[in-house]
């Protein structure tokens, strides 16, 4: 006799919990880790993509920050209509294209990592973890001098 097959755990908030003036961090990773914004090109991209969509779904970019084969947001809804889900869903869509007209196998993960500040919860040192990353993965001695990041909040020349 054949096993049923295993369901996957929900491990997601409800969907109204990312609707409105929420902040979160989120991390979505490239399928088997394939080191795809190597190519500065596509991680601005990225970057650019993740802005135009910030704005039509009514969200602020705390801090983005393309690693090789993964990319951190902070972001905060800046309007009761703010869905920072659907936002996330969008994004991979869009950029899943993005990266399939250039040709490259590559492709997101089915899921990715969330976190919703609570409202104690210090953005600015979430920022400053983000934004650490390169440093820690040894790509650059300081977050400033890492190029592929983006912010509509913070000065990034400057340090925090």
């Amino acid at each position: 006799m054949k096993s049923p097959p295993v369901r996957e755990r929900h491990h997601r908030l409800p969907r109204d919990h990312y609707i409105g003036m929420k902040r979160g961090a989120f991390t979505l990773c490239i399928k088997d880790r394939i080191p795809v914004f190597r190519n500065a090109s596509i991680a601005h991209k990225v970057l650019d993509l993740l802005e135009a969509l910030c704005s039509e779904h009514h969200a602020r970019i705390w801090v983005a920050l393309c690693m090789p084969d993964h990319i951190h947001m902070l972001l905060e809804g800046s309007s009761p209509e703010a869905d920072l889900w659907a936002l996330i869903v969008r994004f991979k869509q869009q950029t899943g294209y993005l990266l399939y007209r250039r040709g490259l196998t590559a492709r997101w993960q089915k899921d990715f990592y969330d976190h919703l500040l609570r409202d104690e919860e210090d953005q600015e040192n979430q920022a400053l973890y983000i934004l650490n990353n390169p440093v820690r993965g040894g790509l650059a001695e300081n977050w400033i001098q890492y190029p592929h990041k983006t912010s509509t909040v913070l000065d990034l020349t400057l340090p925090l």
